[in-house]
């Protein structure tokens, strides 16, 4: 069974508010939870291989920005950082 094909504005206003969630949220577990549901809703609605090619190309780029930025932080240091993780 085919999955069905959502409007374009559906999926930018899921995007906004994932971001907007993301954004205002301080705790690890619920980014953790917003990126499940992210992947969940790409698998569930886009099995073809073209979607599942940009989608893993959009992690790849994702996993190395906020590697970037943590090489940037560790070297230059951030003033702005006043949660620990652990």
């Amino acid at each position: 069974m085919k999955p069905r094909v959502d409007h374009p504005y559906t999926w930018w206003t899921a995007a906004l508010v994932l971001s907007i969630g993301a954004a205002v949220t301080s705790s690890i577990w619920v980014l953790a939870l917003l990126v499940l549901v992210v992947i969940g809703t790409v698998l569930a609605f886009h099995p073809d291989q073209d979607s599942l090619r940009a989608f893993r190309g959009f992690c790849y780029f994702a996993v190395i920005a906020l590697g970037v930025r943590m090489v940037f932080a560790l070297i230059i240091g951030n003033p702005f950082a006043t949660d620990v993780l652990f």
